[in-house]
């Protein structure tokens, strides 16, 4: 286990800095500095050839156990940026070229892998963007990089001064590009920091996941160096520097050199990205069990004190008929677990039913040290570890799948429970599973896909419709109807909140007769939602009450509005609250082409003003073109997609 953080670039300085000839022989011989920012992980013999040299090397940390070497640096430190540059490469050929335009190759160029492809094309020859940059994300190729640059560009020293002023754009200040591959050249360095901007930007484009998730199998296939894994992106107290919560440890287990171990850093990126298409609100931690061992070896000594625990040969085990209650979340018993449950029969436990807390070590695995020898947790002492490190011994709610309650769950609530004496959880939430068209979502039936799939076609907001609109106990079927159906539900909730903004600007002071009925039928929807949302938290009958408020607003405003400035003002307050709750209705329309439109509809409004009726007309016909519904009311034009209900 690496207990510290060293700084590679700092001694690089400090023994270089009169001999630059030596300083680029051992970067461009030394995999490690040419891995840029990132840690790697080698093989033993490997690393014995450079702990010898009496200077950055003897940096490198060996952990014996392990056979793994790791190499960290702080974020703020200029290093070599071989990454960092390939990603910039990528990020503006994204933004300034389709993946489908065809790109002449100035120059004979080959890109070779050896464990994979071998390209070669001669000067003349044609090759599609989307091709180049396959080559640059998976194989790392310089030359594609040479060949995207000048297709952006038109030359590689135009194209590095375009890498150089977007550096500047996303606030990568301690980088400066020389070419647009990443091989050293003098005034060409980087950070760790600007690789997080630099490669945050390019994870917005959509075609960069496309390419970068598939290099993950496409490596796995060809038998490249080590699993391509991202495991650390997240800062510590430890290693938080400055004024910036960023991580400055960054650190990606095996891969190639180049952009492929960026590739699983993708792993990290795509949860964050998701999460913020989705309207999930970020987490205060994002806890690990490597940062939680010091509990984790509490917890299972606390254990073996009271007896509820055991060691045998190195592992440990939790003695499970020691815990009467065990199989009260499940409500059987134990013998009806036990008949159903499938054990890892051991000659070292006292019993089959019993489950491990902590793991001996195994040549190749991580481990740690602990008074039983060096090993690694177990899978269920994790999550015990970790939320009483950052919530407490005993905490409110306890959320998982339903195929989590038994053992998982069931072992959780035992070793929580027998080490401290106290509950564990108040409340358990676990969620049905997702069927597709009526069937169990799986690999092995062909109908497996991501979140990042499905919101590349729908969006990111029927999805989460989709989850809401039935209990989260309760099986979600998806299909291509039901996520049409979604996304009409979000029409007819955006045409709702949009015309009331319309018609609160028109509105005057005055009531209608029936306003104070009105106004009581607010207070029984919120009611009716906040009865559904404790009930279990019964997000599907939560939003039959959203409906119905709808159904009420739209009954008010249809037509000629009679209603007040005030009643309106309400019903708008009461929309945005309940829907917040829910986290939905959150991409309201302030995009270009509403804009657009508006100009258009302000434009039609002037020619019927001066009798052109026939451009009103004409602008109207384009307007319907767009799927864009006009009404002309009483208050003024009034528009919406030819889908809102």
């Amino acid at each position: 286990m690496v207990d510290k953080t060293v700084n590679l670039s700092t001694s690089y300085e400090n023994h270089y800095e009169n001999n630059e000839e030596e300083l680029k022989d051992k970067v461009l011989t030394d995999r490690w500095q040419a891995k840029g920012v990132r840690s790697g992980v080698i093989a033993k013999e490997d690393a014995k050839k450079k702990v010898s040299y009496e200077n950055a090397h003897e940096a490198l940390l060996i952990n014996n156990d392990t056979n793994e070497v790791l190499v960290s640096q702080n974020v703020f430190d200029r290093t070599y940026p071989a990454s960092t540059t390939k990603i910039m490469t990528a990020l503006l050929a994204l933004e300034n070229l389709d993946l489908k335009d065809e790109v002449t190759i100035k120059h004979d160029i080959t890109f070779d892998d050896s464990a994979a492809v071998s390209m070669k094309l001669k000067k003349g020859d044609k090759i599609s963007v989307e091709s180049l940059l396959n080559a640059l994300i998976v194989m790392s190729a310089n030359d594609a990089a040479v060949a995207l640059a000048e297709a952006v560009a038109g030359s590689e020293d135009k194209f590095v001064d375009m890498m150089n002023e977007r550096a500047k754009e996303l606030g990568a200040t301690g980088t400066h590009f020389a070419n647009p591959h990443g091989l050293h050249e003098k005034d060409h360095y980087t950070t760790a920091y600007d690789l997080y901007l630099i490669f945050k930007e390019v994870t917005k484009h959509n075609e960069y996941f496309d390419i970068a998730s598939k290099a993950n199998s496409y490596i796995e296939y060809t038998g490249a160096s080590g699993q391509l894994k991202a495991y650390d992106m997240s800062s510590t107290d430890e290693y938080l520097t400055g004024e910036y919560a960023l991580p400055s440890k960054i650190s990606f287990v095996g891969g190639k050199t180049g952009t492929t171990t960026e590739a699983g850093a993708c792993l990290v990126l795509m949860t964050e990205i998701d999460a913020k298409g989705l309207n999930i609100r970020e987490a205060t931690y994002h806890p690990k069990a490597t940062e939680t061992i010091d509990t984790i070896l509490d917890i299972v000594k606390t254990l073996v004190d009271k007896g509820y625990a055991y060691a045998q040969n190195g592992d440990v085990y939790f003695r499970t008929r020691h815990f009467k209650e065990y199989g009260k979340l499940s409500h059987m018993p134990i013998e009806d677990l036990e008949a159903g449950a499938r054990i890892d029969v051991s000659q070292q436990k006292e019993d089959p039913l019993d489950f491990v807390l902590w793991k001996g070590a195994k040549p190749g695995e991580p481990s740690w040290e602990s008074p039983w020898g060096p090993g690694r947790p177990g899978w269920h002492i994790e999550c015990t570890a970790m939320i009483r490190k950052y919530l407490g011994e005993t905490i409110d709610i306890h959320c998982g799948g339903q195929d989590l309650i038994f053992p998982h769950h069931e072992n959780e609530i035992a070793q929580g429970e027998c080490c401290t004496g106290k509950p564990y959880a108040h409340y358990w939430m676990h969620n049905g599973y997702i069927n597709v068209d009526n069937k169990k979502m799986s690999k092995s039936l062909g109908n497996f896909f991501t979140t990042r799939e499905v919101a590349n076609q729908f969006g990111y907001e029927p999805i989460k419709f989709m989850m809401l609109q039935a209990h989260y106990r309760s099986p979600i079927n998806y299909s291509l109807d039901v996520i049409h159906q979604c996304q009409a539900s979000l029409e007819r909730l955006y045409n709702c909140r949009d015309n009331l903004d319309f018609e609160i600007k028109n509105a005057g002071d005055e009531k209608a007769a029936d306003e104070e009925e009105q106004i009581k039928k607010l207070d029984i929807r919120r009611q009716q939602f906040i009865d559904a949302m404790d009930d279990d938290l019964n997000t599907a009958d939560a939003i039959a009450a959203i409906f119905e408020l709808v159904k009420d607003i739209n009954t008010a405003i249809v037509g000629n509005c009679t209603y007040s400035k005030e009643y309106l003002e309400k019903a708008m307050e009461l929309f945005d609250e309940l829907t917040d709750v829910l986290g939905i209705v959150y991409n309201r329309r302030t995009e270009n082409i509403d804009v657009q439109i508006e100009s258009l509809i302000e434009q039609r409004q002037q020619a019927r003003q001066y009798k052109n009726f026939a451009l009103a007309d004409k602008i109207r016909d384009d307007l319907r073109k767009m799927g864009i519904i006009l009404e002309d009311t009483p208050n003024g034009v009034k528009w919406r997609r030819e889908n809102d209900a």
